[in-house]
């Protein structure tokens, strides 16, 4: 067996050293994507815990049944899971009532005969809604 060349062996070295970087590459590119696919299932858990109507065991869509105020919800528009936007969370905390305006979509037709024939509590915060809420936009 021949002794190897100062050469060969600084080749040998360089090749196990590209191995090792590799290696640590892609534990690093597997760590960054776990904590990536973590840190946005928190985010994802955030925005669902600021929205109060998530908190229900079974989470379902959602539809507003106030009127429309412009720039910031449209009457019977529908929100998938029961998130709302950023605004209309505000919103909601301005005149807390408001919240009663969002019903799930088995519960629309109920709610709008209910405005509609001006009976109950719907209808009370319908008009407060539109007083109250179109004032401040």
């Amino acid at each position: 067996m021949k002794p190897k060349k100062a050469k060969e062996i600084k080749s040998e070295e360089l090749k196990a050293e590209d191995l090792q970087s590799e290696e640590i590459e892609k534990d690093e590119a597997q760590e960054a994507e776990t904590k990536a696919e973590s840190k946005n299932t928190k985010s994802n858990a955030g925005v669902e815990a600021e929205t109060e109507f998530n908190n229900k065991a079974e989470v379902k869509d959602l539809m507003y049944v106030g009127p429309t105020i412009p720039n910031l919800i449209r009457h019977a528009i529908v929100f998938k899971d029961g998130i709302l936007p950023p605004k209309v969370n505000e919103a909601i905390e301005s005149y807390k009532p408001m919240r009663e305006m969002f019903v799930t979509i088995e519960d629309f037709p109920k709610a709008m005969m209910e405005i509609k024939q001006q009976t109950g509590a719907l209808a009370i915060i319908y008009k407060n809604v539109g007083k109250r809420i179109r004032g401040k936009n």
